[in-house]
């Protein structure tokens, strides 16, 4: 069988679906990555083929665009890419699924339009959830939101206007809307199942306990792949081994928060501890004399250095945070946009670190609860217990598995 991959270019989309991919491959698949010259590297890097489709340089320069913004303007500017990037994709991906010879996709959530053109062109599919897997339902907030979790009437009640305020603003805010018979959040809806299946990397344990799990959902375990950073450059000669290490990063998508990097290397001041702080992009500097204990790195070999750490600074992508549960540690989270805030809320619900939003995140604040992260055992304890529940567990088999069942 021919699989087509088909996600959103950013490096916390692309690292799982081609984990999710190769492991495809290696059960004697072909499989193709559809997209720009932005998502070639990450296929060859994982072995797969890959085809041009939305290669132009208004989609490129706007996921660049959007490392710059945060909050609603982030939410915002990617209702506006997502639509631009549906257009493009309606109009260009059956000329290449027909070219390529592709049997069947793997669709990434947000990108519902692939999905139309599957069911158009009578094309088996499955569902992949590489960010949070997002269900509009009453039973857990939107992810947009950093609510904590109520199980209660006025709980759902609340996550009811919840849904309904945030579907509204992401509409209307962005300009995103109905692209000939799509709309960004389609493949969202608990009520309107699309595909074969759906697999998520998010583990069981990682979420609400209320969150609804429909037959055609899978929970899985994460798609990382163990020597994806093997060959980025770290100056492993600084690194103190008679300290603790603390690794920060807000991820490859909002990665030009200068303001947000230096309150966290300020932060790490007269700190007990090592800091690195991968500022997220090969290009990336930051115009800041750091404390001698901080280690400043354009892009860090993030899953080496988590091996070594004892504790985490993230934004809360959901690649990061698994990745850091995944090795038993506990985190300061500070939620950006989009579904951040839904993912540091899980964290915090299930104790295994503490969150603070990006927009009040002073050197003092960070430094006041990365103080209680490093302190209390509880944090470590709980990101322990949920690292049991899924250590062991080949999450790229899992969803390979569920997917050529579904799908042949």
């Amino acid at each position: 069988m021919h699989y087509g991959l088909v996600a959103p270019e950013l490096h916390g989309h692309l690292n799982p679906i081609t984990t999710l991919g190769a492991e495809l491959a290696r059960r004697g698949h072909q499989v193709t990555v559809l997209g720009s010259q932005r998502g070639r590297p990450f296929a060859e890097r994982a072995g797969l083929g890959w085809a041009a489709m939305n290669d132009n340089d208004q989609i490129s320069k706007g996921w660049d665009r959007l490392g710059e913004l945060s909050g609603l303007a982030a939410m915002r500017f990617t209702g506006q890419l997502l639509t631009r990037t549906m257009q493009s994709t309606l109009e260009q991906a059956p000329g290449v699924i027909a070219e390529q010879r592709i049997d069947a996709l793997v669709v990434d959530q947000l990108s519902p339009a692939a999905a139309v053109v599957a069911e158009r062109l009578d094309l088996p599919y499955a569902v992949a959830c590489n960010a949070i897997a997002i269900h509009v339902t009453p039973e857990v907030p939107p992810p947009p939101l950093a609510w904590s979790y109520r199980s209660d009437f006025w709980g759902r009640l609340r996550n009811r206007v919840g849904n309904r305020l945030c579907l509204t603003l992401f509409t209307k805010l962005s300009g995103a809307k109905n692209v000939d018979g799509v709309t960004p959040t389609m493949l969202a809806r608990l009520d309107e199942p699309r595909g074969a299946a759906m697999v998520s990397q998010q583990p069981a344990c990682f979420d609400f306990p209320n969150h609804p799990r429909p037959a055609y959902f899978h929970y899985t375990a994460p798609w990382h792949a163990a020597g994806r950073d093997r060959d980025v450059p770290f100056p492993w000669e600084r690194l103190d081994e008679r300290r603790p290490l603390v690794y920060a990063s807000l991820g490859t998508l909002q990665n030009k928060l200068k303001h947000v990097y230096a309150a966290i290397a300020q932060a790490a001041r007269g700190l007990d501890a090592q800091v690195v702080l991968s500022l997220g992009s090969d290009t990336a500097s930051l115009d800041l004399d750091p404390p001698d204990n901080v280690i400043i790195a354009p892009f860090a070999p993030q899953l080496r250095l988590l091996e070594r750490a004892t504790a985490v600074i993230t934004h809360a992508g959901l690649n990061t945070t698994l990745e850091t549960l995944a090795r038993g540690l506990p985190m300061l989270c500070l939620p950006i946009t989009n579904d951040q805030p839904g993912i540091a809320s899980r964290v915090k619900h299930l104790g295994a670190g503490e969150t603070l939003s990006v927009s009040t995140a002073t050197a003092q604040r960070i430094r006041e609860r990365l103080d209680r992260v490093l302190a209390s055992g509880s944090y470590r304890a709980a990101a322990q217990r949920l690292q049991a529940q899924f250590t062991g567990i080949n999450g790229p088999a899992v969803a390979a598995d569920i997917i050529e069942r579904a799908v042949g």
